[in-house]
């Protein structure tokens, strides 16, 4: 098996791996909160709701205060999830480099 086709299987898994993890929905304390990639509409409504009642002064309920373990568990999950993604652009682009540049001397040696 070539370099090329090596790094383009690193790169497909790479790719796959970080969509997964950034868009695979969780949850945080019975609020859906989206994915790492993409807010849910609940998770903006107790956020919403959290600055509301802060702003007046008012106790905050635990399903309230579920929007910051969404933010916290969003954000623990979007930094992976933007590594193995930018890992799997670099590895593609990288195999498409290694394959132009074998073909350059491969044209070479034949002329």
């Amino acid at each position: 098996m070539t370099t090329f086709k090596k790094l383009m299987i690193v790169a497909v898994v790479l790719l796959g791996v970080g969509a997964i993890v950034g868009f695979v929905p969780v949850s945080s304390q019975g609020v859906n909160c989206g994915s790492a990639f993409v807010e849910s509409r609940d998770a903006r409504v107790n956020d919403l709701t959290n600055a509301l009642l802060s702003e007046n002064g008012q106790s905050l309920s635990g399903r309230v205060n579920a929007a910051a373990g969404c933010s916290d568990l969003r954000n623990l999950l979007r930094i992976p999830g933007f590594i193995l993604v930018g890992a799997g652009v670099v590895a593609f682009f990288a195999g498409v480099i290694m394959n132009n540049d074998r073909q350059r001397r491969a044209e070479a040696a034949g002329s």
